[in-house]
């Protein structure tokens, strides 16, 4: 266990609830690895240095040279909801990472001693707290503002992330909770930094809006890093 250290990873959503600004499309382009967005077609020098954006160290910690991933199967519990839309929003992404992802399979589990990634989605922050047993109390503070928080374990040695616990935020504003849900997971598993360079992304720190869906872009960075 000695190779293994907590990180925090702390996402402050900033976005405008009920906007009637239509979310801009994102198309790929004929010619790979080119993409088009709605400003300009992404050179892959570009798409390359969105991707180290964020995934080269974390978001509270040094930046580094390193990657980190889940190198075998990820099995999600859900420590303390049962709620159907939230369940049928997991569902939906764990379904879409999949069809991003070639290297490892993502499932849902109903057995906790199965798992390595843990997840919470509450109004309570105590139940984050007292199920991963949070003592630091800058982590604290830090979760107490935050819409959703990442903690996990990394094994340096191998660049290998061994396990993650997840928390969302319930506000019970179904379509931010649901960016809330697909950012968390999404960023545990390997992409620890925002971005300040795409809003529509769902990896920014300045959304305008809520991100409901992976954009062109989001998906060739999530098939990136899990394509080794």
């Amino acid at each position: 266990m000695k190779n293994i250290f907590y990180l925090i990873l702390l996402s402050i959503l900033i976005m405008s609830c009920g906007s009637n600004i239509e979310p801009p499309t994102t198309t790929v382009s004929e010619i790979e690895p080119e993409l088009v967005t709605t400003k300009k077609v992404l050179t892959q020098k570009e798409i390359d240095s969105f991707y180290d954006e964020i995934t080269l160290g974390t978001e509270f910690g040094k930046h580094s040279s390193k990657r980190y991933w889940y190198k075998e199967d990820v099995y999600i519990y859900l420590c303390d909801t049962q709620d159907s839309l939230y369940v049928k929003e997991l569902t939906k992404i764990v379904e879409e990472l999949n069809s991003l992802i070639e290297t490892v399979n993502i499932s849902v589990t109903h057995y906790k001693n199965k798992a390595n990634l843990f997840l919470w989605i509450s109004e309570n922050h105590n139940t984050f707290i007292d199920g991963v047993g949070i003592t630091s109390n800058k982590t604290i503070s830090h979760l107490k503002v935050a819409a959703g928080m990442v903690l996990g374990g990394l094994k340096h040695s191998s660049n290998e992330i061994k396990y993650s616990f997840v928390f969302v935020h319930k506000t019970n504003d179904l379509n931010f909770d649901r960016c809330t849900l697909r950012e968390e997971v999404t960023q545990a598993l390997g992409f620890f930094r925002d971005t300040y360079s795409f809003s529509n992304s769902i990896f920014s720190q300045i959304k305008t809006e809520q991100v409901l869906e992976y954009t062109e872009l989001d998906k060739a960075i999530i098939k990136k890093h899990y394509s080794n």
